[in-house]
Protein backbone atom coordinates (compact mmCIF):
# COMPACT_ATOMS: atom_id res chain seq x y z
CA UNK A 1 0.00 0.00 0.00
CA UNK A 2 0.93 3.28 -0.78
CA UNK A 3 0.84 6.01 1.71
CA UNK A 4 1.37 10.08 0.33
CA UNK A 5 0.94 12.97 3.27
CA UNK A 6 2.86 16.37 3.03
CA UNK A 7 4.60 14.89 -0.56
CA UNK A 8 6.15 12.26 0.88
CA UNK A 9 5.29 8.52 -0.45
CA UNK A 10 6.38 5.03 1.23
CA UNK A 11 5.29 1.88 0.74
CA UNK A 12 4.06 -0.46 3.82
CA UNK A 13 2.41 -3.83 3.93
CA UNK A 14 -1.17 -3.76 3.37
CA UNK A 15 -1.46 -4.66 7.67
CA UNK A 16 0.75 -1.69 9.52
CA UNK A 17 -0.50 0.69 11.28
CA UNK A 18 -0.12 4.45 10.95
CA UNK A 19 -0.09 7.28 13.21
CA UNK A 20 0.42 10.99 12.13
CA UNK A 21 1.83 13.22 15.25
CA UNK A 22 -1.43 15.78 15.92
CA UNK A 23 1.04 18.78 15.41
CA UNK A 24 2.63 17.72 11.69
CA UNK A 25 2.43 20.03 9.49
CA UNK A 26 4.70 20.36 5.70
CA UNK A 27 7.49 21.65 7.10
CA UNK A 28 8.05 19.49 10.50
CA UNK A 29 6.53 16.53 11.66
CA UNK A 30 6.36 12.92 12.45
CA UNK A 31 5.00 9.73 11.07
CA UNK A 32 5.04 6.01 12.68
CA UNK A 33 4.72 3.33 10.76
CA UNK A 34 3.78 0.02 12.87
CA UNK A 35 3.90 -3.36 11.71
CA UNK A 36 0.89 -5.40 13.41
CA UNK A 37 2.69 -8.54 14.18
CA UNK A 38 4.94 -6.43 16.69
CA UNK A 39 3.20 -2.94 17.75
CA UNK A 40 5.63 -1.99 19.88
CA UNK A 41 8.34 -1.35 17.39
CA UNK A 42 8.23 1.19 14.04
CA UNK A 43 9.46 2.21 11.13
CA UNK A 44 10.10 6.81 11.92
CA UNK A 45 9.74 9.40 9.48
CA UNK A 46 10.92 12.92 10.84
CA UNK A 47 11.21 15.65 9.25
CA UNK A 48 12.03 19.55 9.92
CA UNK A 49 12.79 22.74 7.68
CA UNK A 50 16.40 22.08 5.88
CA UNK A 51 17.45 25.86 6.76
CA UNK A 52 17.86 24.97 10.27
CA UNK A 53 20.38 22.63 9.49
CA UNK A 54 22.07 24.01 5.69
CA UNK A 55 24.49 26.41 7.20
CA UNK A 56 26.31 23.70 9.30
CA UNK A 57 25.42 20.96 6.89
CA UNK A 58 25.12 22.20 3.29
CA UNK A 59 24.80 18.78 1.82
CA UNK A 60 23.28 15.11 2.97
CA UNK A 61 26.83 13.43 3.41
CA UNK A 62 28.21 16.21 5.67
CA UNK A 63 24.78 16.02 7.56
CA UNK A 64 25.21 12.27 8.40
CA UNK A 65 28.87 12.34 8.97
CA UNK A 66 28.40 15.24 11.85
CA UNK A 67 25.56 13.17 13.47
CA UNK A 68 27.60 10.29 13.69
CA UNK A 69 30.09 12.13 14.98
CA UNK A 70 28.45 13.36 17.69
CA UNK A 71 27.10 10.20 18.61
CA UNK A 72 30.83 8.83 18.68
CA UNK A 73 31.60 11.41 20.94
CA UNK A 74 28.76 10.61 23.62
CA UNK A 75 30.75 9.54 26.34
CA UNK A 76 27.95 7.15 27.66
CA UNK A 77 28.38 4.58 23.99
CA UNK A 78 31.53 2.62 24.73
CA UNK A 79 31.35 1.10 21.12
CA UNK A 80 29.95 2.20 17.78
CA UNK A 81 30.24 0.98 14.67
CA UNK A 82 28.49 2.96 10.96
CA UNK A 83 27.84 2.10 6.93
CA UNK A 84 27.21 4.17 5.16
CA UNK A 85 25.82 4.04 1.28
CA UNK A 86 25.95 6.08 -1.66
CA UNK A 87 24.09 9.21 -2.19
CA UNK A 88 21.02 8.44 -4.08
CA UNK A 89 19.33 11.27 -6.60
CA UNK A 90 15.87 10.88 -7.51
CA UNK A 91 13.81 13.86 -8.43
CA UNK A 92 16.28 16.32 -7.50
CA UNK A 93 16.52 15.03 -4.07
CA UNK A 94 19.54 13.25 -2.32
CA UNK A 95 18.85 10.41 -0.36
CA UNK A 96 21.44 8.88 1.63
CA UNK A 97 21.41 5.11 3.40
CA UNK A 98 23.27 4.35 6.33
CA UNK A 99 23.22 2.06 9.03
CA UNK A 100 24.69 1.67 12.46
CA UNK A 101 25.71 -0.02 15.73
CA UNK A 102 26.39 1.19 19.19
CA UNK A 103 25.96 -0.27 22.89
CA UNK A 104 25.19 2.54 25.69
CA UNK A 105 26.08 2.27 28.94
CA UNK A 106 25.48 5.20 31.92
CA UNK A 107 27.13 4.84 35.15
CA UNK A 108 25.49 2.46 37.43
CA UNK A 109 22.52 1.67 34.54
CA UNK A 110 22.42 -1.34 32.16
CA UNK A 111 23.72 -1.00 29.10
CA UNK A 112 22.48 -2.16 25.81
CA UNK A 113 23.19 -2.62 22.02
CA UNK A 114 21.29 -0.58 19.63
CA UNK A 115 21.08 -1.32 15.62
CA UNK A 116 19.60 1.72 13.48
CA UNK A 117 19.06 1.53 10.01
CA UNK A 118 17.83 4.65 7.58
CA UNK A 119 17.60 7.00 5.26
CA UNK A 120 18.51 10.59 5.43
CA UNK A 121 16.71 13.27 2.43
CA UNK A 122 17.24 16.49 1.38
CA UNK A 123 15.37 18.50 -0.22
CA UNK A 124 16.23 21.82 -1.42
CA UNK A 125 12.95 22.44 -3.47
CA UNK A 126 10.91 22.28 -0.66
CA UNK A 127 13.60 23.44 1.91
CA UNK A 128 13.01 20.10 4.13
CA UNK A 129 14.87 17.20 5.39
CA UNK A 130 13.98 14.19 6.74
CA UNK A 131 15.03 10.58 8.55
CA UNK A 132 13.36 7.67 8.20
CA UNK A 133 14.53 4.79 10.34
CA UNK A 134 13.69 2.02 12.38
CA UNK A 135 15.60 0.42 15.47
CA UNK A 136 16.10 -3.38 15.18
CA UNK A 137 16.36 -5.66 17.80
CA UNK A 138 18.09 -8.64 16.39
CA UNK A 139 17.16 -10.59 19.35
CA UNK A 140 13.19 -9.90 19.85
CA UNK A 141 12.98 -9.66 15.61
CA UNK A 142 10.52 -12.38 14.42
CA UNK A 143 12.04 -13.31 11.01
CA UNK A 144 11.90 -11.33 7.81
CA UNK A 145 11.02 -8.20 9.91
CA UNK A 146 14.30 -6.69 9.49
CA UNK A 147 14.09 -7.26 5.70
CA UNK A 148 10.28 -5.52 5.33
CA UNK A 149 11.68 -2.29 6.84
CA UNK A 150 14.59 -2.28 4.82
CA UNK A 151 12.21 -2.02 1.78
CA UNK A 152 9.48 0.41 3.57
CA UNK A 153 12.53 2.51 4.38
CA UNK A 154 13.84 2.34 0.68
CA UNK A 155 10.77 2.93 -0.90
CA UNK A 156 10.78 6.44 0.99
CA UNK A 157 9.90 9.23 -2.11
CA UNK A 158 9.49 12.91 -2.10
CA UNK A 159 6.80 14.13 -4.71
CA UNK A 160 6.84 17.94 -4.56
CA UNK A 161 8.13 18.07 -7.99
CA UNK A 162 5.04 16.63 -9.28
CA UNK A 163 2.64 19.52 -10.55
CA UNK A 164 -0.17 19.74 -7.88
CA UNK A 165 -3.74 18.33 -8.67
CA UNK A 166 -6.78 20.02 -8.06
CA UNK A 167 -9.84 17.87 -6.05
Amino acid sequence: MKVALYDFEISVPNDWKISIAPKAEYKSGMIAFKPTSNPDESVDLIWEELGKHAERSPTVDVFLEQYLSNMKNNRDIKSFESTTGSIITRGGHSFLPHEFTYSFKRYMRKGFTQHIIGMVMYDTHSNRFAIFYSKIDREKQQAGQEEARRRVINSLNCTCENPATEP
